[in-house]
């Protein structure tokens, strides 16, 4: 149980910080545009304790599946955090794509998979390190 919550605590840290450059360089545009174009639907200020939910539910989901895999230390994470993460959230993507015309664009799904990899390496980089160091 050690190990779950340490390496649920260093990912959930992880995932924040690794998601700050893209959040800066590329989605807040996003969040403007859609909060404009779909007023109704976009709130203009997220529920941040929502999010920590959700990022707590995937992370466990994430430690419990490269545990299971005997995934262990940090390029071993990296790799199988990152196609795990990008194959995730194209999953959600692919979804809003289908459902709603203007929401989600081609070159958002591009760029998105590429985010969703880069963070998900180093969400499982930290996952793989501390299921290794807390054994």
């Amino acid at each position: 149980m050690k190990k779950y919550l340490l390496s649920l605590l260093i990912s959930v840290v992880t995932a924040i910080v690794a998601s700050i450059p893209a959040q800066l360089i590329y989605y807040s545009a996003h969040m403007e545009k859609w909060i404009e174009k779909f007023p109704t639907i976009m709130k203009a200020s997220p529920d941040y304790g929502i999010f920590i939910l959700a990022l707590l539910c995937f992370n466990i989901t994430m430690i419990l599946i490269l545990d299971k895999m005997n995934i262990k230390g940090l390029k071993d994470g990296a790799i199988n955090g990152a196609w795990i993460n990008a194959l995730f959230f194209m999953f959600i993507n692919l979804q809003f794509f289908a459902l709603m015309d203007g929401f989600i664009t081609l070159d958002y799904l591009i760029v998105d998979f590429i985010g969703s990899s880069i963070i998900g390496g180093f969400i499982g980089a930290s996952i793989g390190w501390s299921l290794e160091k807390f054994e």
